[in-house]
């Protein structure tokens, strides 16, 4: 019953992608944001209005 809205990435090292994408979570304003234990980061995304 979900649509899919956007895809960000793929496996890799470089600062777009993932190494190994740990958890998701969605913040109040609507920020996605990806722990990356692959790469020992945390990313910060932005979905579309």
């Amino acid at each position: 019953e979900g649509a899919f809205i956007r895809a960000w990435g793929d496996f890799g090292y470089e600062l777009e992608n993932f190494g190994v994408a740990a958890a998701v979570a969605i913040d109040e304003d609507g920020h996605v944001w990806v722990t990356d234990a692959g790469n020992n980061r945390v990313m910060r995304f932005t979905l579309p209005e």
